[in-house]
């Protein structure tokens, strides 16, 4: 901020270090306190698998950083900002995805849209390979030295690495590949080995087209056999270090075998793929993360994918009123509560917000005029699909989608016809954003998308005008100014939903309020279909809720850290009168910053500090025992710090007489240490219908303009929670509001009576 330049840095990684602490810590170089904007960051990261491994490192840790410091993974700063989400993936959903790829891998299943991708030449080097070892195998078979079997199995005296070989073939062979392992075994008694083959064409017995044509004839024998892709990722697997004999052994409970999932974690997997070559290893990541995209799209479309904290949208977001104030954890935590926020959102998208965003997606000067009507410069309609491709047949194929608006006019729409925009971001993402008047922005899958045009549902001749759009835009917009609990016409809810959003103290009863749900937990986590989620609620209400609130409630982070030059202090005027004066210093370190308070008690009138006005210097005693002496400058910027921090105490309700004594223990200061609550109920007075107002209180703080809190997306089912928790704490015997607001009364009189005596 202090230098001339005030350009936006770019800081360029061309190689991400090894550790991701050390990552975090170059792009700090460059992410300074005092900058206008945060720098761009570019890295350079090749395909290959294993390098993703880095890349991997510095999301996990990113994405941990996030929770830790702002409670979201998703926080500034994140891997999402620094465009690091795409190789977050040493998660749950990477966990599963291994799990998942192993299993395929270890049972050799086949996968036509992996097996297809592979070249010929991989599949042909296996098969080599497997001949080669039946080989051996039936020669020793041949000379009488056991079964083919028996010489499959490691030998005694075989090395470590032969015998690990030898039993990944052997369980390889005789389990899920048998099939292909007789018909390789009758191929290289008739003398059809690869290996035969491949002799033939070094001596020269044979010439390149006739051994090619052999070999492709075995080669797709063997495909009708069983070879695929994953019997090929077993033999790369073994290379590397990963055996299906050492990751998945079975253990026992009782007399019940169960298999052990996989040890195997993603970081320790990315780091094996740098074993393999450029080829193997592009292959076998490809696959991987195949799988990671369908066990994050199956999350998705089950409600169970976990975003971590989701921020609620809407064009309008307001608190319907005042939170309720609920104090559940009794003695264990009395100044501890939970609110529970109703949220109302207006979750449509009005025709002037769709087209100023039509204008700045698609470079249009189109308005939206006070009547509805539409003033358009260019109003050319869309073009529906666009681009093509060749086939293998030959033919061409449609495959983007322009961005523009769309209609869906089937006839059970009878009210009016669905309207769409759609924007696709080109190439590179394989979503597309849709926005409805109704229900606002989502993201869809290009893929969804394709399948509903291929249904006819809406495409190239569903491509409407924007003029055309902005009046059924403007016609659902107003049918849907009505609860989302009501539909204008099929399948077309209301704009207006109720949310309720619990926040404050919920983690210490958190399991309990999930238990109450009806929601149990084993080590996998919640195994009842997620129906919650953490959310992000910003709203725009917040000072007109606050606005009959007593000015000492006002919040203490108006009191602003670098308002020391603002606030009133009377300075020293270098006579008697200084002393006893509130004075404040503080002690910063690379940790903490400490603020003592302090009085002075002497002025020196003496020749010291004649630059100053007044001139002399003063002795302060501070609260940490420490005198120290001081001259006018020093004492007022004390001063100036002290009375900042009254203001402090002062805007929680403390009273300023103690807010300004250096003392640590005061008469008010200790009486003021906890607000006396005020319960809904008065003594004497239950209420057996509704157990939640027994723990229900005033809510006397100040209502935040943002909150981060538990959200249920079943309707109104709040309400059974909330009353599934109270009846199961009042069961347990956890103290009532009521309760100790009289525990409070008894003690405050009798620390009156002492302070008295």
């Amino acid at each position: 901020k202090r230098v001339k330049n005030q350009r936006r840095r770019v800081h360029i990684t061309i190689e991400l270090p090894w550790s991701a602490d050390k990552a975090i810590q170059q792009l700090g170089r460059t992410h300074r306190s005092n900058q206008t904007t945060g720098p761009l960051y570019k890295f350079l990261i090749s395909d290959v698998g294993g390098e993703k491994r880095f890349a991997s490192a510095v999301a996990k840790r990113l994405a941990l950083l996030g929770a830790l410091t702002q409670g979201d993974r998703r926080a500034t700063g994140s891997a999402n900002s620094l465009g690091l989400s795409t190789f977050d993936m040493d998660n749950q959903y990477g966990s599963r995805a291994l799990h998942k790829m192993l299993k395929l891998i270890w049972t050799c299943a086949g996968n036509e849209a992996v097996d297809k991708e592979v070249d010929d030449g991989l599949y042909v080097e296996a098969l080599k390979m497997i001949d080669g070892h039946l080989k051996e195998a039936l020669e020793a078979e041949e000379r009488g030295e056991g079964t083919l079997e028996e010489n499959l199995v490691p030998f005694d005296d075989d090395t470590e690495g032969e015998k690990t070989f030898r039993s990944m073939m052997y369980h390889l062979l005789t389990g899920p590949c048998q099939k292909l392992a007789a018909s390789r075994v009758t191929a290289v008694r008739e003398g059809r080995g690869l290996g035969v083959y491949f002799e033939s064409l070094a001596d020269g017995s044979e010439d390149k087209e006739s051994v090619k044509a052999k070999i492709d004839a075995e080669f797709k024998s063997a495909l009708d056999a069983g070879l695929n892709f994953n019997v090929l990722c077993n033999i790369w697997l073994y290379d590397v270090g990963i055996s299906q004999i050492e990751l998945l052994k079975p253990t026992y409970h009782g007399r019940k075998k169960k298999e052990r999932k996989s040890s195997l974690g993603v970081p320790k997997f990315l780091n094996r793929l740098l074993g393999m070559n450029m080829k193997r290893q592009s292959l076998v990541f490809d696959y991987f993360m195949k799988t990671l995209d369908d066990a994050i799209q199956t999350a998705k479309t089950n409600g169970k994918y976990d975003v971590g904290i989701k921020s609620l949208k809407g064009q309008s977001i307001e608190f319907l009123k005042r939170p309720q104030s609920f104090c559940f954890r009794g003695l264990n935590g009395p100044n501890e509560s939970v609110e529970l926020y109703s949220v109302q959102l207006d979750a449509g998208l009005s025709p002037e917000a769709i087209m100023e965003m039509y204008n700045n997606l698609v470079g249009g000067e189109g308005t939206v005029d006070t009547d509805g009507s539409v003033d358009l410069t260019n109003d050319s309609p869309g073009q529906g699909w666009h681009g093509t491709n060749r086939t293998r047949s030959g033919g061409r194929r449609r495959n983007e989608i322009v961005t523009g608006f769309y209609v869906d006019n089937r006839d059970f729409y009878q009210v009016t016809e669905k309207v769409f925009f759609i924007h696709n971001p080109g190439p590179d993402s394989d979503k597309c954003l849709v926005v409805r008047p109704n229900t606002g922005k989502k993201v869809e899958s290009k893929t969804s998308l394709t399948n509903k045009f291929h249904k006819h549902r809406f495409g190239t001749g569903n491509a409407i005008s924007v003029q055309r759009a902005m009046e059924i835009w403007r016609r659902e917009y107003d049918l849907a100014d009505i609860p989302y609990s009501e539909t204008y016409q099929f399948s077309c809810p209301g704009r207006h939903r109720d949310e309720y959003v619990f926040a404050g103290n919920i983690v210490p009863v958190l399991d309990k309020m999930l238990a109450s749900g009806g929601y149990s937990r084993d080590r996998d986590g919640w195994d009842k279909e997620k129906s919650f989620s953490v959310v992000r609620v910003e709203v725009t209400n917040a000072d007109k809720l606050n606005e009959d609130l007593p000015q000492q409630l006002s919040s203490p982070e108006q009191v602003q850290d670098g308002d020391d030059e603002m606030l009133q202090a009377d300075p020293v005027a270098g006579d008697e009168d200084d002393i006893g004066k509130g004075v404040a210093r503080e002690l910063v370190n690379k940790t903490s910053k400490v603020r003592f308070r302090g009085t002075i008690t002497k002025y020196h009138d003496d020749d010291k500090n004649t630059h100053l006005d007044p001139t002399g210097s003063y002795l302060v005693k501070f609260s940490d025992g420490r005198k120290l002496e001081m001259d006018a400058e020093q004492v007022n910027h004390g001063r100036r710090k002290f009375e900042k921090e009254v203001n402090r105490l002062v805007s929680i309700g403390m009273p300023r007489e103690d807010a300004s004594s250096i003392d640590e223990h005061t008469k008010g200061a200790s009486l003021a240490k906890t607000k006396l609550r005020k319960p809904i109920l008065h003594d004497g007075e239950e209420d057996p219908d509704e157990f939640e107002r027994n723990f229900e209180q005033e809510y006397l703080d100040v209502v935040p303009s943002s909150i981060v809190g538990l959200m249920f997306h079943r309707e109104d089912f709040h309400e059974h929670v909330l009353q599934g928790l109270s009846k199961r704490l009042m069961q347990m015997g956890v103290e009532t509001t009521r309760s100790l607001y009289n525990l409070e009364r008894l003690e405050k009189a009798e620390a009156q009576r002492k302070e008295e005596e």
